[in-house]
């Protein structure tokens, strides 16, 4: 993407992830330095969000990006956009449980989904951020035909307009799309749906999807 000018004034941050604590804490504090000044920060880990297991230091955990490195992104005034390959339940138990875990982390923001057949892109829109991004951000939702790309908006709601029992958020659901897109719905992959099967389809709908939340 960097090398194809697909996303116009880009910074990128591609320095090689280590799984020791002390060089993953030294990695996010220069990349941090370096992208100081975006609005938007698209974070890309192998896998997506933490799991339980392994921990930060850990073999294996440069595949993840930890909750503590996507509140320290948002605190710092970004709104956070982030890759999350689909593990092996079903998607929609999963995109919720995506949702209230970064609702966690951000109460004020709204939360949006952005899911394909293999992949959700989880964004977290941070208030501080211009009114375009969250503008390019609804539009994203609403942009392509379902099949293709699927979008949804969850908006934060205050909390004193709340009735007993009900919950904080609201979700915005994507209407028909406005036009069909000519692109052709993602063929269905492989039994074992790994994430290497899922590289080379990526570079087009990153494209499209960052190029939206500019």
């Amino acid at each position: 993407i960097e090398e194809s000018g697909a996303v116009p004034a880009a910074h990128y941050f591609n320095e090689p992830l280590s799984d020791k604590a002390s060089e993953r804490h030294a990695y996010m504090d220069a990349c941090r330095a370096a992208l100081a000044d975006t609005d938007l920060v698209f974070f890309d880990p192998d896998n997506g969000l933490e799991v339980k297991k392994p921990k930060i230091g850990h073999k294996g955990s440069s595949k993840f990006l930890f909750e503590e490195e996507v509140t320290a992104a948002y605190m710092n005034g970004h709104s956070v956009l982030v890759y999350q390959h689909f593990p092996f339940i079903k998607k929609d138990v999963f995109i919720a449980s995506c949702v209230e875990r970064l609702r966690r982390l951000a109460p004020n923001a709204t939360v949006g989904t952005y899911q394909t057949a293999h992949v959700v892109f989880l964004l977290l829109l941070n208030p501080r951020s211009p009114a375009r991004l969250a503008n390019a951000a609804r539009e994203a939702a609403t942009r392509w035909n379902p099949k293709f790309i699927a979008g949804t908006l969850y908006e934060p709601v205050q909390p004193e307009v709340l009735a007993e029992g009900e919950q904080s958020t609201v979700a915005v659901e994507t209407p028909p799309p406005r036009q069909m897109v000519q692109d052709e719905p993602e063929a269905p992959h492989p039994a074992d749906n790994s994430r290497e099967d899922e590289r080379p389809q990526r570079p087009s709908l990153l494209r499209r999807l960052i190029a939206r939340l500019r």
